[in-house]
């Protein structure tokens, strides 16, 4: 089972591209060496039909290596194929039908299909390829002298078929391998601290789903905090669901087959119910008779599975979760077993040490959240503290001055915000709840710009959709940046307006602090906000600044979600 190049990722996609360059390449040598044959060919009737019929194909040779690039659609996917094969067979035809050097070149197809489709696609044009040459021949005999039967070549056709199916077996059993390296290659890659579990999981899922050529792909994953179970959907409508939480009786369906199990299910005929249902122990792959099969088949019911695979994912005889692949056309066989086992191990193993890192770095965390908020307290908010009572103090003496009562005013609100910000910081730092996966981004923003207007009477004007939401640890990056970015139009600049755009599109997050012209000589030297570059750099994003032709000033951060 496979799935079209398109659907490919990373190494797996290499591969399929380097098998399609490579089967593009030969199919041009093979068709150039044939006109060369075709050029010390003697001459004949039917010479000019036969270089004619090797043009046409070697145009399109040419037409198939050219479109053999990453991502590309090959024009003739389907029945390409068969087009090899009946070229070849319409030379052989035109050469002499079975004493034709031309006959060897029939092996081309089949290997093709072999190399780039697999084994079944290989013998599904050796057939064909074979029936073309018992057919043209049988033909080109009715205008000779030879009886039809005495002319049709069983002999060739039984060799070209044996010969056939050797090559097919070889190539599949080739490409098989390379495939699944590369896979396995892949589903490293994505099993890594720059992935958070659930991410890592949803990726694996939609790459198994792919390769395997399923219509869905359902895991559930123990979670390593809770003790509850996850929940992950792939399905071919690009239905995606990340690591939701259910409850223990809607997983308990989902688990019914034994830990220590294997099950293949599927049904047999068109029209017929009949049920196929196989189980493997775990741990030897050894076929075994306790299984239940009406509770396999209620399972199958419930996912709308005509063919499924379900399989633990055990690790260190631990089992972590189960994973069902499932097929409506597709039917799976010990081999696809075989394969599903060695991943699903692998792959437990890489969640259960994702989980064991993660757990271990929210403690690290935690921990050292507990001594920064202490840090902060006592060497932070109690100087805080003493500047807001001497500032009270100081509006009690000023009271004959009504300019100077309003400003110290102004001052005491200051920093009875600041410590009422840094009292909730430090709160958030002990707390020990898990914040949710994504928070609101604009009222964050919204609320900064209404505190700097009030504050700086500086104008701030915020432009973005209410409804984006982006991961809690970006929100809060993104709240610094805010903060960064207005307070360097204030000491930077004598602009009265400022304007935020927040944009969200493509995987990526773009703010833009735009400020009014103010006064021109305050910007003689070139400017780069030095903090918010360095941050947005080790998020990944980017800062560029650039003066409009208005005069105005504007400030692009951009950002990887």
């Amino acid at each position: 089972m496979s799935a079209p190049p398109a659907e490919r990722h990373g190494g797996l996609s290499s591969v399929e591209h380097a098998n399609a360059r490579l089967l593009g390449e030969a199919r041009v040598v093979v068709v150039a060496v044939a006109m060369l044959m075709a050029l010390l060919e003697p001459m004949d009737d039917y010479r000019i039909a036969m270089h004619a019929l090797l043009a046409v194909y070697a145009g399109y040779s040419l037409l198939q290596l050219r479109r053999s690039r990453p991502g590309a659609a090959h024009p003739f996917a389907g029945p390409g194929y068969l087009i090899d094969a009946a070229c070849y067979t319409g030379v052989v035809a035109l050469t002499g039908g079975v004493a034709s050097r031309f006959t060897i070149f029939l092996l081309f197809p089949v290997f093709a299909a072999c190399l780039q489709a697999g084994l079944t696609r290989g013998m599904a044009v050796a057939v064909p390829s074979a029936a073309y040459l018992a057919a043209a021949v049988g033909v080109h005999s009715s205008f000779t002298a030879h009886p039809l039967f005495d002319a049709l070549p069983l002999g060739p056709v039984i060799l070209i078929l044996v010969i056939a199916a050797v090559i097919a077996r070889w190539a599949h059993s080739e490409m098989t391998i390379v495939r699944r390296l590369a896979f396995f290659n892949d589903v490293s890659r994505i099993f890594t601290p720059r992935h958070s579990v659930r991410d890592a999981i949803s990726r694996f899922a939609q790459m198994l789903r792919t390769y395997q050529g399923a219509e869905a792909c359902i895991m559930l994953v123990k979670d390593a905090r809770s003790g509850g179970w996850l929940f992950f959907e792939v399905d071919g409508e690009r239905k995606v669901v990340t690591g939701e939480p259910v409850e223990a009786q809607l997983a308990e369906p989902l688990l019914a087959i034994p830990r220590d199990r294997v099950v293949v299910y599927r049904t047999r005929g068109l029209l017929t119910r009949a049920l196929s249902c196989k189980s493997y122990d775990a741990g030897t792959l050894q076929p075994v008779t306790d299984t239940d099969a009406v509770q396999v088949g209620e399972l199958a019911q419930l996912l709308e599975a005509q063919a499924l695979v379900s399989l633990p994912l055990q690790s260190l005889n631990q089992t972590i979760g189960r994973l069902h692949l499932i097929s409506r056309r597709l039917a799976y066989t010990r081999n696809d077993v075989k394969f599903l086992a060695q991943i699903a191990g692998q792959v437990a193993l890489m969640i259960e040490n994702m989980q064991l890192v993660e757990r271990l770095t929210a403690e690290v965390a935690t921990e050292e959240r507990r001594k920064i908020s202490r840090d902060l307290h006592d060497g932070t908010i109690q100087p805080y503290i003493g500047l807001k009572l001497g500032l009270e103090a100081l509006h009690r003496k000023v009271t004959g001055y009504p300019l100077l009562v309003h400003e110290v005013g102004d001052l005491m609100k200051m920093a009875a915000d600041g410590i009422d910000e840094l009292r909730h910081y430090v709160g958030n730092l002990k707390s020990t709840e898990q914040r949710p996966r994504h928070s609101p981004l604009l009222p964050a923003i919204q609320r900064q710009a209404e505190k700097f207007s009030e504050y700086y009477g500086i104008r701030t004007e915020v432009v973005g959709d209410a409804t984006v939401s982006v991961p809690g640890s970006l929100c809060d990056e993104v709240a610094y940046i805010v903060r960064e970015g207005l307070s360097n139009i204030r000491r930077h600049t004598e602009a009265r307006r400022a304007a935020i755009h927040v944009e969200v599109a493509g995987g990526k997050m773009s703010l833009k602090f735009i400020n009014d012209a103010g006064t021109p000589d305050r910007w003689t030297q070139p400017f780069f906000p030095r903090s918010i570059g360095e941050r947005a750099g080790e998020l990944g994003g980017s800062v560029e600044v650039q003066r409009l032709d208005d005069g105005r000033t504007l400030v692009s951060v951009v950002l990887p979600i």
